[in-house]
């Protein structure tokens, strides 16, 4: 019995210090995941508005630039970075890129004032192989139209912005409702809460509008009216401008017309007879000469006017 309980003793106190290193080993490897892959929110490292960590729930490093309010993203990330979180700032447009932008997998831009892209950030966005991109809760009125390229995003939200329904967004309904995943899922994660804040439909989920019914035309019809619009406008502008110096200068018209054309067209005070025929048609040069070389007395002394006879080198002058 003695050799028995002698051989019970060794093995339990084997099987205690197989337990004790299992445990050593496994603080060991915590420790380690929890000091080793961190890095410090240093001036060094890390920028001193901002907070860097290592997730380990993620197995993400994490640089968040919230705590302070910001107004722009910052000039560099961290080049390991993997997760930028800069939410309740009062950033308004994103055109600036940082350096290192490339190796994001994250990025969390909610609850900002964003109001608009500029292009350089648009197209690296396009390059970017994203696993989240979060820009709900900002002042979106509309998206670019290259958000439909970006194929390397698995998730988005849009949702608490401030669309607006009207023609721009018409290319949207399509892309909400037909932008997925390799696995069919739609990548605008929250679809249901992106919403009409003004325009038409108000209120209405931008994937439940039809396109049909905004009352927009294509672009080229935009254009073909607006050259109708403006040509019609200036014919308008012409004719109006015409009926202003006809009115004004009547008389003139009227003798423009009988030099050209040979025909006379009679003032308002004479009848309107078929069979009168004008010998002759005075212009107002001939009567003012008439009358400064004192040939006649006035412009109402007709018989002086129609019986004189003007020399043949002076007509081309007075007509």
């Amino acid at each position: 019995m003695s050799i028995i309980v002698l051989h019970s003793q060794k093995y339990s106190f084997l099987c205690f210090l197989f337990c004790l290193s299992c445990a050593v080993t496994a603080l060991f490897y915590f420790f380690y995941q929890a000091t080793v892959h961190i890095f410090v929110a240093t001036p060094v490292r890390c920028m001193e508005t901002c907070h860097c960590y290592y997730s380990i729930q993620s197995k993400m490093n994490v640089m968040n630039c919230s705590t302070t309010n910001p107004s722009g993203l910052p000039n560099s990330l961290l080049p390991e970075t993997d997760w930028f979180h800069m939410s309740g700032g009062n950033v308004s447009h994103l055109c600036h890129v940082p350096t290192h932008f490339q190796s994001l997998k994250r990025i969390v831009l909610k609850n900002n004032s964003i109001k608009s892209f500029c292009q350089p950030f648009v197209e690296a966005l396009r390059k970017v192989h994203l696993d989240f991109l979060d820009l709900s809760g900002n002042n979106l009125t509309k998206l670019p139209r290259k958000f439909e390229e970006m194929h390397f995003i698995n998730s988005l939200n849009l949702s608490n912005n401030n669309f607006v329904c009207s023609c721009d967004i018409i290319w949207m309904i399509d892309w909400i409702n037909n932008f997925t995943t390799s696995k069919g899922e739609r990548i605008v994660r929250d679809f249901k809460d992106v919403k009409c804040h003004t325009g038409q439909k108000v209120g209405t989920p931008i994937y439940l509008l039809d396109s049909t019914k905004l009352h927009c035309f294509p672009p080229e019809f935009a254009i073909w009216k607006i050259a109708v619009i403006a040509t019609v406008g200036a014919l308008l502008l012409l004719s109006s401008i015409v009926t202003v110096v006809i009115i004004k200068r009547s008389r003139e018209v009227r003798w423009i017309i009988y030099k050209n054309l040979g025909k006379l067209i009679r003032a308002r005070h004479q009848p309107n007879v078929d069979h009168l025929e004008y010998d002759a048609f005075l212009s107002y040069r001939l009567v003012k000469f008439l009358i400064s070389t004192n040939h006649c007395q006035s412009a109402g002394d007709c018989r002086c006017i129609c019986g004189l006879s003007v020399p043949s080198h002076q007509r081309k002058q007075l007509w």
